[in-house]
């Protein structure tokens, strides 16, 4: 688990990502994390830039969060100034992480 957090974590501060757009199609990345919501997201990396496991693990046995085991296509709905990207599961879920969560 702690390894997992931690690539989420060195992900995160990646730079660069590719443009994503409503209605594009695209893959997060195994090993990284979507929230349900964003203030749940904005919880998750504070937890992580606070190095606060317990938070990170709490947030993801809540149900909350998610660490991604493998890959997942999702659509693209909206992505904010700050690359905080809203997307569409297949299964018709909503959820938010960031653009760098994505593969090019």
């Amino acid at each position: 688990m702690k390894k997992i957090l931690m690539t989420a974590v060195l992900i995160a501060t990646v730079t660069n990502a590719y443009a994503l757009s409503h209605g594009d199609t695209a893959t997060l990345k195994e090993g990284t994390f979507n929230c349900k919501k964003l203030t749940d997201f904005y919880e998750m990396i504070s937890y992580i830039q606070d190095k606060d496991q317990q938070g990170m693990i709490g947030l993801v046995t809540s149900g909350k969060c998610r660490l991604l085991k493998e890959s997942m296509t999702v659509e693209i709905q909206n992505v904010d100034e700050k690359g905080f990207v809203s997307f569409i599961t297949p299964g018709g879920h909503g959820g938010w992480a960031v653009q760098q969560f994505f593969e090019e």
